[in-house]
C-alpha cells in the first residue's frame, strides 16, 4: 500500500504502509515522519512538530461507521490532543455534508469520487475549519482527503495510490 502525503508548505512525499494494527494504518516516508489513519481520518502524526497525539471517540466517527450508509449520523463529537502547539486536548464537534460527485485525477487516471466536507468546530478556541474527503462510491473508502491537523494548523493532503488490502 502506498500514498502521497503533503503537510503544509512541505513538498509532497511518497509514503508506504508499514503497520496495519488496531484498525489503524501507519504510513512512513523517507524522512521517517509517520502518519496514522483510521478509515481515512488522520489520528496520529509524528515528526511534524505540531503532532496529533490522540483522537477520542473514533468508534462513533462517521468515517468509521461509513459515510455512505443512510444510518450513519452526520455529526460527531471528539477530543483531540496535540504534542506541542496547544499542549492538551480540546473538545470538537464535526458536521458532515455530502457535496456530490467530483472527478479527481490520481496517477493520470480520472476517478469519479463522492466528496464530503466536515465542518469542525472547537468551541473553547472559538475556531472552526473544514476538512474534505473523497470517497470511492463502490465501497465508501477514503481515496483522498484534505485535513487540518487542528485549528490554525497545517493542512494535510493525503491521496491513496495503492489501497491496503487485508
Amino acid at each position: 500500500a502506498s500514498a502521497y502525503l503533503k503537510v503544509g508548505a512541505a513538498p509532497q512525499a511518497f509514503v508506504v504502509l508499514v503497520f496495519a494494527e488496531h484498525n489503524q494504518l501507519k504510513w512512513i516516508g523517507a524522512d521517517k515522519n509517520m502518519v496514522a489513519t483510521q478509515h481515512g481520518r488522520i489520528v496520529k502524526t509524528q515528526g511534524f512538530g505540531e503532532d496529533i497525539t490522540y483522537v477520542d471517540n473514533l468508534q462513533y466517527d462517521p468515517l468509521t461507521l461509513g459515510l455512505l450508509k443512510a444510518s450513519t449520523p452526520m455529526t460527531w463529537k471528539s477530543r483531540v490532543e496535540w504534542a506541542q502547539v496547544f499542549r492538551g486536548g480540546y473538545d470538537m464537534t464535526s458536521v458532515f455534508q455530502a457535496r456530490g460527485k467530483e472527478t479527481i485525477k490520481i496517477l493520470d487516471t480520472s476517478r469519479e469520487l463522492l466528496r464530503f466536507d466536515e465542518q469542525v468546530t472547537v468551541p473553547a478556541l472559538n475556531a472552526s475549519y473544514i476538512n474534505s474527503y473523497w470517497l470511492d462510491p463502490t465501497n465508501g473508502s477514503v481515496v483522498q482527503s484534505q485535513q487540518h491537523m487542528g485549528p490554525d494548523m497545517a493542512l494535510v493532503a493525503f491521496t491513496v495510490l495503492k489501497p491496503y488490502a487485508q
